[in-house]
C-alpha cells in the first residue's frame, strides 16, 4: 500500500513578466520540481501493531528564472534527495 505519493512542478506566472522583480514574497521559490513517495507496511498481532515506512523525497532547485518567473534547472544544478525510515509499534489495551 502506498501511503503518500506526490509530484509538484513550479510553472511560474501565467503571463510573462515585463518589469524586473525587485522583491517577492515566497518560500523556496527556486524549486523547479519535487517528488515524494512513502510506502508503508504494517502487521498486527493481537494487541500489537508494528509498522515500517520508507520515505524518499527529491527536490530540484533552479539557479535562474525564465520570463514567467519559473525556475530553470541548469546543467550545473543538482537534485537533492532525502531518504528517511520509520519504525513504529502500537500497543492497544
Amino acid at each position: 500500500m502506498i501511503q503518500g505519493c506526490s509530484f509538484h512542478v513550479n510553472l511560474g506566472t501565467s503571463d510573462a513578466l515585463t518589469a524586473p522583480i525587485e522583491s517577492t514574497f515566497e518560500r523556496a521559490g527556486n524549486i523547479d520540481q519535487m517528488w515524494r513517495i512513502a510506502p508503508r507496511v504494517s502487521a498486527e498481532i493481537q494487541n500489537l501493531r508494528i509498522a515500517f515506512e520508507v520515505e524518499a523525497t527529491s527536490v530540484s532547485y533552479g539557479s535562474s528564472f525564465d520570463s514567467h518567473y519559473a525556475p530553470v534547472f541548469g546543467a550545473n544544478d543538482n537534485a537533492i534527495t532525502n531518504l528517511r525510515t520509520l519504525i513504529a509499534a502500537y500497543y492497544s489495551f
